[in-house]
């Protein structure tokens, strides 16, 4: 029954929407003097409106569109931009830490040298029996080696505190 009275209802509801003008909405019944461009009879003028509204809410979604896309565009390239100057500034430690080594190295090298020269004169002082004078200056160089030894440790420690 109450089926029937609802049928009946909207019904009644459509002959009075139809009689004003208006097109029949069942969801939403529309006062006459309410503006909504649902009336008929100025269909061009308001279908031309519609279109106008319509153009201009798809430029407004383009235009929204487009500065959605630059935005997201801006911040892959400030990531990329950010990741390329962390590789180059690791690229930078990199050569640094190979520089350093290289240094070490080569200081290594001229200690060894300097270690294999001192033993050999010691061993020569100890054959011709020579005296503490000549000793002393094997003890000048010992501190020299001392001092090479202790800038060598420097730099071990700054290229490790590089490489962290």
């Amino acid at each position: 029954m109450w089926k029937e009275v609802a049928t009946v209802y909207h019904l009644d509801r459509w002959r009075e929407h139809h009689q004003t003008g208006r097109e029949f909405c069942a969801a939403n019944i529309y006062p006459d003097d309410e503006n909504d461009s649902t009336q008929e009879g100025n269909g061009r003028h308001l279908k031309s409106n519609n279109r106008e509204r319509q153009k201009g809410a798809q430029e407004g979604t383009l235009a929204l569109l487009v500065e959605t896309i630059k935005e997201t565009v801006d911040i892959d390239t400030n990531k990329v931009q950010e990741e390329t100057w962390k590789e180059r500034n690791l690229f930078l430690q990199e050569q640094r830490a190979a520089q350093k080594l290289s240094t070490l190295s080569g200081m290594l090298a001229r200690n060894a040298a300097e270690i294999q020269e001192i033993l050999q004169r010691r061993r020569e002082y100890h054959v011709q029996g020579l005296d503490a004078a000549d000793i002393g200056r094997t003890l000048a160089n010992c501190k020299k080696k001392a001092v090479i030894e202790e800038q060598m440790n420097d730099l071990e420690f700054e290229i490790i505190k590089d490489i962290h």
